[in-house]
């Protein structure tokens, strides 16, 4: 039981810390933290989101992209276990690039290996599981 209590503290202690952590950035300085983990980020971005996937060295996004609160980053799908027992090497990740000047709506979803062209907006609520070509927007 104590050990339950201490690992519940330890919880709670790691999540006011990050709590206190990102309290440092807004929309447009989360860039910074989010490049320390890894994704690739150009200039003039605003960004509502506190990470960029599972993977963020896979993200890649260009100038002037911003992104939504609620946007999901799916850079690996690790659904693919159940097809294991038939196909042992069977992987489904990969990048997820968004070039420049795009909008990427709220709550949408990023599968893998898709590229979002550039000046190209993504509805809010979409599932983009294939590339958007540029100019064109994504509902």
């Amino acid at each position: 039981m104590a050990s339950v209590l201490i690992n519940a503290f330890k919880a709670l202690v790691s999540r006011i810390r990050y709590a206190f952590e990102m309290r440092k950035y807004d929309s447009y300085t989360i860039a910074e933290l989010l490049r320390k983990r890894g994704s690739q980020i150009g200039e003039g971005c605003s960004i509502h989101v506190n990470r960029l996937g599972t993977e963020p060295y896979l993200v890649k996004l260009g100038n002037h992209v911003a992104i939504a609160q609620g946007v999901r980053f799916i850079t690996h799908d690790g659904g693919v276990w159940v097809f294991r027992h038939e196909f042992p090497d069977m992987q489904v990740f990969g990048p997820i690039i968004i070039e420049d000047n795009c909008v990427i709506g709220e709550n949408a979803v990023l599968f893998p290996n898709v590229r979002i062209g550039r000046n190209s907006i993504v509805g809010a609520g979409s599932v983009v599981i294939t590339d958007v070509p540029p100019d064109t927007i994504a509902i």
